[in-house]
């Protein structure tokens, strides 16, 4: 069961991302997420961000909790779940920081974002259909992980006087109607099912334009459109198809399988531009505004390398993931072109077969008047020899073809060649694709690299000067 609750921020956000990031509470920040920032740099982040929007208004940011029962949720299921949150109700247009709160009872995620839109650079609009929105899908999860849920009160109509005191005292025929219902429903495979049960618990069934029972001992038939929206004939049948199934007692709770980590993360930090070279630029000389404002972003920029060297685990951690992405990018390459190549080789054997073919009865017929015996006329001229200069264009391209085929001992058909023609540029398309994102990367592992080796060069001690040597005097003397 996860509640969720939203609050607008209109002072300093930092103050709210260093509460959440608190390490005490994230276990030592293990259980913490951002995108399009960085924890640490989010306050200044979101200002950059802020200052792009031409909305007005003080609200700088929102604060949203999402609560689960105690007990119910592992801190890293809990993180999970925040995760998916975060992508479905942001959906990639806003910075956050997200972080799993474990100090308490109950497991519960923080959300922090600001209000500018990184893309369109308007402001989130907080009101009671966004939040509806967030509970819904808050809830969807919840569902989805086999999570309990707040199951809001179906909506019934108005009750009429004689309806209205046996609600004081035993419950009206609409309550007991509306309660049958939702217990037979998971007993239900379907509609005709449904009704064979209420059947069996007493009910009386009226078919028509909309369903009616009447119970035993109720003077009238109750139409069950009257009891709710959820209690329509078309209502039932989709709660029955989208009803979630029962675990019997022999049946034990499925386990989640276990979650491997892939090699790099899945949810990568803003793109890290190159580094502006102030020095080589005149321009920044000229004009000290634009040259704080370079060494601002080279700093921004380090501070993001260093980070993303950090989530990898290290220096050579990070090292091995760059060289692992070099392999990558080199495997894919070649990949690609053993799969041109195959692709020229089929098609090559594939003019030759439809040369072989095409050509074959010209050379059959030459073929057969060399063996005849009355191939040498009276005149002496021989019929394959003329037969062989008109035709000599056919007849050698069957003979090429042919002993380009000499190793097959049944031709393959032409279909059979173009469906693996097909085959393999469909996974050169897939191969393409990889190769563009595996080079993105690598591009970005390669900025990532050179501020890393910016970094420790400004850091490394100068190398000890050496004292300068001293000459040997000369024991002559130049007069």
């Amino acid at each position: 069961m996860a509640v969720t609750k939203i609050i607008p921020i209109r002072a300093t956000i930092q103050n709210s991302v260093e509460y959440i990031c608190n390490a005490g509470k994230t276990d030592n920040r293990l259980l913490v997420h951002s995108e399009h920032c960085f924890p640490h740099t989010a306050g200044l982040e979101f200002q950059h961000y802020l200052s792009q929007t031409q909305a007005g208004g003080n609200t700088i940011g929102r604060h949203l909790i999402q609560s689960f029962a105690p007990g119910e949720v592992s801190p890293e299921q809990a993180h999970e779940i925040g995760k998916k949150l975060a992508a479905e109700v942001l959906k990639g247009e806003y910075a956050f920081v997200m972080a799993t709160h474990v100090d308490r009872g109950h497991v519960h995620n923080h959300f922090v974002w600001c209000a500018a839109n990184v893309m369109t650079h308007k402001k989130y609009r907080s009101n009671k259909n966004t939040y509806h929105e967030i509970r819904n899908i808050s809830d969807k999860l919840c569902k989805e992980n086999e999570l309990s849920v707040i199951v809001p009160q179906a909506k019934t109509y108005g009750k009429s006087y004689d309806n209205y005191y046996p609600d004081q005292t035993s419950g009206s025929w609409r309550k007991k109607l509306q309660a049958t219902i939702d217990s037979l429903i998971y007993e239900a495979n379907d509609f005709e099912d449904l009704l064979k049960l209420m059947e069996a618990q007493g009910y009386k069934i009226k078919r028509g334009k909309h369903i009616s029972f009447c119970a035993s001992g109720q003077e009238r038939f109750t139409r069950t459109k009257s009891i709710g929206e959820d209690y329509t004939e078309e209502a039932i049948r989709r709660r029955i198809l989208e009803k979630p199934e029962r675990r019997t007692a022999e049946q034990p709770i499925p386990k989640t399988p276990p979650v491997i980590p892939p090699l790099v993360p899945v949810k990568k930090p803003e793109t890290i531009k190159p580094k502006i070279d102030i020095a080589g630029n005149p321009i920044y000389a000229e004009r000290r505004g634009l040259e704080q404002w370079a060494r601002l972003q080279n700093l921004k920029n380090t501070v993001a390398a260093f980070n993303l060297m950090m989530s990898y685990g290290g220096m050579e951690a990070f090292n091995k993931v760059y060289a692992d992405c070099r392999t990558d990018v080199d495997t894919i390459t070649n990949g690609i072109q053993a799969n041109n190549d195959r692709i020229k080789g089929l098609g090559y054997l594939r003019t030759d077969i439809q040369t072989y073919h095409r050509t074959k009865p010209v050379y059959t017929q030459y073929r057969d008047m060399k063996k005849a015996k009355n191939n040498i006329t009276f005149f002496g001229k021989d019929k394959a020899e003329e037969f062989r200069n008109s035709n000599e264009s056919d007849i050698i391209a069957h003979e090429n073809a042919r002993n380009d085929l000499k190793g097959y001992k049944m031709l393959p058909k032409v279909e059979t060649i173009n469906a693996e023609i097909t085959k393999i540029k469909s996974a050169n398309v897939t191969n393409n694709k990889s190769l563009a994102i595996k080079k993105a990367e690598l591009k970005q592992f390669g900025i990532v690299h050179d501020y890393l080796h910016y970094l420790r060069r400004e850091h490394e001690p100068p190398p000890p000067q050496r004292e300068p040597k001293q000459q040997k005097r000369s024991n002559d003397i130049s007069l």
